[in-house]
């Protein structure tokens, strides 16, 4: 088996860690989009000394004409998730996400060169309509999917998908770590024109608000730093396999629900099946890439 499907694997289980995290939090999190916009990329300088220390320091030069526009397509993705999340402007968010997942196989095809059989190509397909299905909900509208928020949310898949696949490439040039240090570092400084408004909007952050975007932060680079090892081998199996997350993500929020009934969402019994439905659909579309590999 390629050592990328092991690390997407754990970067999609360490993620579905991430999400419950999230949610948990949720409560203390920043609710103003400058605060979080802001210390979404100020917070992660503060790992940056500790990537450079264990996994050695090297020159990011040969490497920026991928890394700048990777930071950039990452930066504007950001920006516009954040902007849909706050405005609640997209009625179907989760279930857009997999839509990654459509744009990355062709950017790579492109960028990368990467190109598999068409066994592998309709996996691909299985695991985004599992995606879908596992993430829907009773809000779920096909009609509300031309509506500007969701609009939007799909640019800013098209510019994660960017940021992935040119990831792919910068890692071939230099190693996974530094491509997230410095991807870090580099977006640092588009920190700062947040601060300026985050001032402006006299937003009141507690410290207890600021340790829950931190451990978020830390968790999140984990799941990059897995990512980008999978990216430096093959971006759009890694993307599709780490996508897989959904199934074990529902798994999760049951078992916490047992001891913490506020926690777990109420649904119709037609919606519980739809997602188990589409759990197995992923998993099964997981194990068949992975056996035609």
């Amino acid at each position: 088996m390629p050592s990328y499907v092991l690390y997407a694997i754990a970067a999609a289980i360490l993620n579905s860690f991430l999400g419950i995290y999230q949610k948990l939090v949720s409560k203390y999190s920043v609710t103003n989009f400058y605060a979080f916009t802001f210390y979404a990329f100020f917070l992660p300088i503060f790992f940056t000394p500790f990537l450079f220390l264990f996994f050695g320091f090297v020159s990011p030069i040969a490497a920026l004409r991928f890394l700048i526009p990777q930071v950039l397509f990452f930066f504007l993705g950001s920006c516009l998730l954040y902007s849909v999340i706050f405005k609640n402007e997209a009625s179907n968010i989760n279930p857009l996400f997999p839509l990654k997942l459509v744009f990355v196989p062709f950017i790579a095809y492109f960028i990368l060169g990467e190109v598999f059989s068409t066994t592998v190509y309709i996996f691909i397909l299985f695991i985004i309509c599992g995606a879908i299905l596992v993430s829907i909900d009773e809000s779920f509208r096909p009609a509300a999917f031309f509506k500007k928020g969701n609009l939007i949310l799909i640019l800013a898949l098209f510019s994660f998908a960017m940021a992935d696949v040119l990831a792919g490439k910068t890692t071939q040039i230099i190693s996974p770590f530094q491509t997230l240090a410095w991807q870090i570092v580099f977006l640092f400084p588009f920190s700062l024109p947040f601060w300026f408004l985050k001032r402006k909007a006299k937003t009141g952050e507690t410290r207890r608000n600021i340790l829950a975007i931190f451990g978020m932060s830390f968790m999140l680079i984990a799941v990059v730093s897995l990512l980008y090892q999978a990216f430096a081998q093959n971006v759009t199996l890694s993307n599709s396999i780490a996508m897989a997350n959904g199934p074990l993500t529902l798994l999760l929020i049951v078992i916490i629900g047992k001891t913490n009934p506020h926690f777990l969402e109420n649904h119709t019994l037609k919606i519980y099946l739809i997602r188990i439905g589409g759990s197995l659909l992923m998993y099964a579309a997981a194990l068949g890439i992975i056996v035609n590999l």
